[in-house]
């Protein structure tokens, strides 16, 4: 389209935007000037992308998981052992193994018996732990235990107290040197030998007790 002006022959028409058109004289040269529009360094953007990576990477190692908790390393404790502590209340201490020696002696047997649980043991009816049944036979007293010991050897306490736990026998005839082990009625322990009859034919015997 004429836009009614004449043209002259140096008058170029600018086909790109941005294009400058540097008139001259006919027949000179003709310079055209292309501004572009500046474009940001490549060196500049892939340093920002590394250093964008970088922090994202930073964030997620130091704040892990949301949900994750340290799970507290429990104490040790130490357990008790019982050395220096009092027994617990509404117990009793072992007794001793070998029984504590109440009396030991030579005594007769009186027409009842023996209380062995007097110290020392006293003839008579009242009490007896062991007493006499005929001639040359004895039997346990009221609530008492008698058993003969086989053997030469007076018994120990704890053969004793082992022997009489398998009940009493009902009569005994103890030889002369024969061993009777005996658990009195309040829970002595006694171990008699029989030394043989004095001229009355009471029997004499050799009795050695235990607190047990």
């Amino acid at each position: 389209m004429s836009d009614g002006f004449p043209r002259t022959g140096n008058e170029l028409k600018a086909e790109r935007p941005g294009a400058v058109v540097q008139s001259g004289s006919i027949g000179g040269d003709v310079t055209i000037q292309q501004n572009f529009r500046h474009s940001p360094p490549v060196g500049l953007l892939v340093l920002v992308l590394l250093v964008a990576v970088g922090v994202v990477v930073a964030f997620l190692v130091l704040d892990g998981p949301r949900d994750r908790r340290a799970t507290p390393t429990p104490t040790p404790t130490a357990t008790p052992t019982g050395g220096g502590l009092p027994p617990p209340a509404g117990t009793t201490p072992a007794a001793a193994g070998n029984g504590t020696p109440s009396w030991a002696g030579d005594v007769r047997m009186g027409p009842g018996g023996l209380d062995l649980d007097a110290n020392p043991a006293v003839p008579g009816d009242a009490g007896a732990d062991i007493r006499k049944d005929h001639y040359t036979e004895v039997a346990p007293g009221q609530g008492a235990v008698a058993v003969e010991w086989p053997g030469p050897r007076e018994p120990s306490f704890e053969e004793c107290r082992g022997r009489v736990a398998g009940g009493s026998d009902v009569l005994l005839e103890p030889q002369v040197g024969g061993k009777l082990c005996v658990r009195t009625t309040e829970g002595r322990i006694a171990a008699m030998t029989h030394l043989g009859p004095d001229e009355t034919g009471r029997f004499w015997f050799a009795v050695r007790v235990w607190d047990s």
